[in-house]
């Protein structure tokens, strides 16, 4: 069961200091152009907060990708199909759905030792190939935490409700960041640079993002993160993986 936060860095993001290509919406993928296509969908074994049996899941999903990556491609959901992630085919998962709403997901490949999200004591490997999602939908020192290193928003309110309880750092040394909607922004971690994404550090880069929508009258908040790290010449293959969850993050925290 997973109830606690993943990550409590936060600063403020004053300039972005790259602009990620790949990541940004309209940028043609070298791959040729997008077709929403079935891809199959794996129920990862899902450690849970609550007493909810699993859901039946439907085969296929149905997701926009690059036409050259649809037979390559498979969606990885929780038990409760609360969360997916488009990950390469034939890779096996873990998730952890908390009873807070809590929900992690990592994919990787057969074999591949180590998650340090869902078997403590462990580390990537090196070489460590993977997916990973975390959304944090209403646990407030989750998701200001995981939020607050990128949104200003997301100190305030951890500063206004934890004051010192919760401490921040500085923004990953050799990181590069890139703002792409007021809600939405994207990371790069380089080969060898421990920064946000999980893995990073590694032999391969790190793309990602993070987003968080603050608090409203609407009641509808919270945080939700991507890592894709691949070799970088499966650059294409991580531009879809960010670009579903840039797409479905809205909805999964309730807009």
């Amino acid at each position: 069961m997973k109830t606690t936060c993943l990550r409590t860095v936060c600063t403020v993001v004053t300039t972005a200091v790259a602009v990620f290509s790949f990541l940004l919406p309209g940028v043609a993928d070298a791959q040729g152009g997008n077709v929403t296509a079935p891809v199959p969908l794996v129920e990862c074994v899902t450690g849970t907060g609550t007493t909810q049996a699993p859901k039946a899941m439907p085969a296929t999903k149905a997701l926009n990708v690059p036409a050259a990556l649809v037979s390559k491609m498979a969606a990885y959901t929780d038990d409760q199909g609360e969360m997916y992630l488009l990950a390469p085919l034939g890779w096996t998962c873990q998730a952890s759905l908390g009873a807070d709403g809590n929900d992690s997901i990592a994919v990787y490949p057969p074999g591949e030792v180590g998650t340090s999200q869902f078997a403590l004591g462990h580390t990537w490997p090196k070489a460590a190939k993977a997916v990973t999602g975390d959304l944090l939908p209403t646990c407030l020192a989750c998701f200001v935490g995981q939020a607050c290193t990128f949104f200003p928003a997301a100190e305030h309110d951890l500063v206004r409700d934890f004051g010192k309880q919760l401490s921040c750092t500085a923004l990953p040394s050799g990181q590069a960041v890139s703002r792409i909607s007021p809600s939405v922004i994207a990371f790069q971690d380089p080969a060898g640079v421990i920064g946000t994404g999980e893995p990073s550090g590694g032999v391969y880069p790190a793309s990602g993002v993070v987003t968080f929508k603050d608090r409203s009258p609407s009641g509808i908040y919270g945080s939700a993160m991507e890592t894709c790290t691949l070799p970088a010449t499966e650059r294409a293959m991580c531009n879809a993986v960010v670009h579903t969850f840039i797409a479905s993050w809205d909805q999964l925290t309730g807009s």
